[in-house]
């Protein structure tokens, strides 16, 4: 007597109520799985991107480089003066001023151009003008060195007088002091004394297990004129 019999229209919601929920579940879930794919394929498209970006700038900075590169070698190259002539009968291979040598200017002639300009005539290249005494200390480089050998002996037209500059700092002439090899050209040795400046300075290039101990120096003429200053670092 307590209790009713339940409606008809409660029992088919009572027996509707399970099978939306599973519908409602199911179509979640496939909501959810399909965002996170989303969501995955976004990310992946935007690595993508981000990795194609990152090559295109870094070909982009490489072909910079390289123009660059190229620009600049053939700005420093083209203050190379020697001429055909030069370069098939005296071997010159490099000119730059009164800078002369048979050694080929580079594809980057950077150290050389510094050089160059750190050493701009031979008064700077001595401690004063009345002797011939070079500025060893302040020498970086046998770069240096032998720019201000080749200002010092190209700017000395009696060769006594470029044997006593060479005196003067240490060195002595290696017999036989001089070699003809060609109708024109000769050369001439000059090697460093044992404790003299020059040596002092070529025991302080040392580094890791190369120890210089001298310096052999070649000076090359064709007619009383300058071709070539060579510098030879003597090893222990």
């Amino acid at each position: 007597m307590g209790s009713t019999a339940p409606r008809l229209g409660d029992q088919g919601r009572q027996r509707e109520n399970p099978q939306q929920a599973r519908l409602t579940l199911i179509e979640r879930v496939s909501s959810i799985d399909g965002n996170l794919k989303w969501c995955r394929q976004k990310d992946a498209g935007r690595g993508d991107m981000h990795g194609n970006g990152l090559t295109r700038f870094a070909l982009a900075f490489i072909l910079i480089a390289m123009l660059s590169l190229s620009a600049m070698s053939a700005y420093l190259r083209s203050f190379n003066e020697v001429s055909l002539n030069e370069r098939e009968r005296g071997g010159i291979k490099t000119r730059i001023g009164d800078y002369v040598s048979f050694d080929p200017i580079g594809t980057l002639p950077i150290s050389l151009i510094t050089a160059l300009k750190r050493w701009p005539t031979s008064r700077d290249c001595i401690e004063n003008e009345t002797s011939h005494r070079l500025l060893w200390r302040a020498f970086r480089s046998s770069l240096d060195l032998k720019v201000c050998l080749t200002r010092l002996v190209s700017g000395v037209h009696i060769q006594q007088d470029i044997d006593t500059m060479f005196q003067e700092n240490g060195f002595k002439s290696s017999p036989p002091r001089q070699r003809s090899f060609g109708s024109d050209n000769s050369e001439y040795e000059y090697s460093c004394e044992r404790s003299t400046a020059c040596s002092k300075w070529a025991e302080r290039q040392g580094y890791f297990f190369i120890r210089p101990y001298s310096l052999s120096v070649k000076v090359t003429f064709s007619n009383n004129t300058l071709l070539n200053v060579s510098i030879i670092e003597l090893l222990e």
